[in-house]
């Protein structure tokens, strides 16, 4: 393949996902819940916050389908009685709306009751609680250098996708709700950087 063009099976979803076992076996419950982002991206993180360089952070998503990540411009009107009379109007976008869309097949629970898509579970807690999940989309993987895309805190809404004939399909979509910024990863691959 040519080394110069990017291909759409080259995508890297990263999502905050904390794992906690509870119980012993055979009542043993693992429980798999969001993780946000508790530090802006360009500052150092207080002892204990949470940001896009900690250790442990992510966990890569590989059961997704087509993903987009976009926004859109969010403009003020600027026009002056000048501009007015000469029949134009004027805006500033002032910030961006941040989303990302994707579908994961849907995988129930075994007939034992074990999560088969820890990360789905995590996506669904966060969509059940309102609560902020931390995200990622990369064009390469985590530790490589150069891998770059934009990371913040999401929120969560989702549906199920039932038709007659097919695989069950999830349909997500994440707004970017906290956090956000384009990070890109240094070259010697060790920690990201924001780019402004």
């Amino acid at each position: 393949m040519p080394a110069n063009f990017q291909f759409g099976f080259e995508h890297y979803l990263y999502l905050g996902v904390t794992t906690t076992t509870t119980g012993t076996a055979p009542n043993q419950v693992t429980t798999y819940t969001p993780k946000a982002l508790n530090a802006r991206p360009v500052e150092t993180p207080a002892a204990g916050d949470v940001s896009y360089n900690t250790a442990n952070m992510w966990t890569e998503y590989a059961n997704v389908r087509t993903v987009n990540v976009g926004g859109n411009a969010n403009s003020v009107d600027i026009t002056t009685r000048d501009e007015a009379r000469s029949g134009f109007s004027t805006e500033v976008d002032v910030t961006t709306t941040g989303e990302m869309t994707f579908e994961v097949r849907y995988k129930p629970t075994s007939s034992t009751g074990a999560v088969q898509d820890p990360v789905f579970e995590a996506l669904l807690r966060a969509w059940l609680g309102k609560y902020e999940i931390a995200g990622v989309d990369l064009d390469k993987k985590i530790d490589q250098a150069g891998a770059q895309g934009l990371v913040g805190n999401w929120t969560v809404s989702f549906s199920n996708q039932k038709e007659v004939q097919g695989v069950v399909l999830a349909s997500l979509t994440l707004k970017l709700s906290s956090f956000p910024n384009w990070i890109r990863r240094n070259a010697a691959g060790t920690s990201f950087t924001a780019i402004s």
